[in-house]
């Protein structure tokens, strides 16, 4: 946990495991998100690598030029990052196959729940 933070949970929601499923697709906001939760420990990622890179830039701001009257968005927030060059990384890889378009089957979800959550 970062220096300085403090995070309170007992009395304050949910008290159980936190599983965050990611993959290629979690990037922008979604990865954000998902660098939060590993650097404060508040949750066991399973799946892939998230997509997008790190650090990065980001809480745009629109604005509109004053002469030409272009409109333009600007990063007002640059979000280093302890991680080397790219997405987040899980704890417990585990890929989907192909065929699991074809079948329907969540294999990431799946090994959440028959290894993770079943076996506690």
């Amino acid at each position: 946990m970062p220096e300085g933070f403090t995070i309170y949970t007992k009395g304050f929601g949910f008290e159980g495991n936190v599983f965050v499923l990611t993959s290629p697709f979690t990037y922008s906001s979604a990865d954000g998100f998902a660098r939060k939760i590993k650097e404060f420990n508040l949750g066991v990622f399973v799946g892939e690598e998230t997509g997008s890179v790190s650090p990065r830039y980001g809480d745009n701001v629109n604005m509109v030029l004053p002469n030409s009257k272009i409109s333009v968005g600007i990063s007002t927030m640059y979000m280093p990052s302890d991680e080397k060059i790219g997405g987040v990384l899980p704890d417990y890889e585990v890929r989907p196959r192909p065929e699991d378009l074809l079948t329907g089957e969540d294999r990431v979800l799946n090994f959440v729940l028959e290894e993770l959550v079943g076996s506690s």
